[in-house]
């Protein structure tokens, strides 16, 4: 019963993670805004909302103008949820501080792979949010992981902000920097490392297949943000059972 509330519970989350994906920094709000088709722009009523069955029963089309609508929201609303239950099957499922802080990390490192995957954006009011919580966290339970975390935050976001000047920006972003600290200090070291230099190894792997099928080449930019915050999910939610001897 744990595991079927929490991918309810993931369900419900991956419905609000669209409404920030698309909404954060609009007119309309993520608060004050109402749902409404991108088509047609019909306001949608709850039983339009159902996180998957909606998309669903209504055959992935709009109720009101029949338009398609994008895989991306089931998929968004499937990642959390898969995500959720994933995490709590290998580090829970009883309900603990720590178990609650890594759905929240996991949940902010989600908006940043979608974020970054639609838009190549990385937003500094979910990144802010993630140290704050991070940090809170740490602050509270594990003061003795704060600096392992300020280092390898610093460390990292160090070796991106050299690599971001001396590329002038056209290798990475600054908000892959700013999201690369994030990482350290929220994963630590080596955990954090191991999350990097595999989200590293996967981007080139995925940009070489992109360029294999003649859909890119060496100057299409890739959401090198999404890799680094993937991988950060699977470091989190794995990190028990991951061989660090390489990297210390």
């Amino acid at each position: 019963m744990a595991f079927i509330f929490i991918f309810i519970m993931g369900l419900v989350f991956g419905s609000f993670m669209s409404v920030i994906v698309f909404r954060l920094d609009v007119k309309e709000g993520i608060v004050s805004g109402r749902s409404e088709c991108r088509k047609c722009f019909a306001k949608l009523k709850w039983h339009d909302l159902i996180p998957v069955f909606s998309f669903i029963w209504l055959k992935g089309k709009c109720r009101y103008c029949k338009d398609k609508i994008s895989f991306i929201y089931p998929v968004m609303e499937m990642a959390v949820a898969g995500s959720f239950v994933l995490y709590s099957l290998v580090n829970g499922p009883f309900i603990s501080s720590e178990l609650i802080y890594g759905l929240i990390i996991i949940f902010i490192f989600l908006i940043l792979t979608f974020f970054d995957y639609l838009f190549y954006i990385l937003p500094d009011k979910i990144i802010l949010t993630g140290l704050g919580t991070a940090f809170l966290y740490t602050s509270i339970f594990h003061r003795e992981i704060i600096l392992n975390g300020l280092f390898t935050g610093l460390g990292l976001a160090g070796f991106f902000g050299i690599i971001f000047l001396v590329s002038h920006g056209e290798w990475i972003g600054f908000g892959d920097v700013k999201l690369a600290f994030l990482v350290g200090f929220v994963l630590g070291y080596p955990l954090a490392l191991f999350s990097i230099v595999s989200a590293v190894w996967i981007g080139a792997i995925w940009g070489m297949a992109m360029m294999a099928r003649g859909k890119a080449n060496l100057k299409t930019a890739l959401p090198f943000g999404s890799f680094i915050s993937a991988m950060a999910i699977l470091a989190l939610i794995f990190k028990d059972y991951v061989n660090f001897n390489f990297f210390l």
